[in-house]
């Protein structure tokens, strides 16, 4: 069962917060000398919204973890796919 439950862990979408995302890209620019290319993101808003977006998830995973501190731990009758 558990080998199943990796096979679905495999295929779920990769994911990448966009502010990690772009400090990469620009980190990756910069060894291969475009000086450039932070001004560039910048002018096209790519670093706001990275930014705003990477601050958006960062406050989901707060409350998520915040939620999960407040939840009272409860038996069920169903058994999660891979478990």
């Amino acid at each position: 069962m558990s080998s199943h439950f990796v096979e679905l862990l495999s295929a779920a979408p990769e994911y990448i917060n966009p502010a990690i995302l772009l400090a990469a890209e620009a980190m990756r620019a910069e060894q291969q000398g475009d000086t450039e290319f932070l001004e560039r993101a910048a002018r096209t808003g790519a670093v706001e919204r990275a930014i705003a977006e990477g601050f958006r998830e960062g406050k989901a995973v707060i409350g998520a973890l915040t939620a999960m501190g407040h939840a009272i731990p409860q038996s069920s009758k169903e058994v999660p796919i891979g478990f």
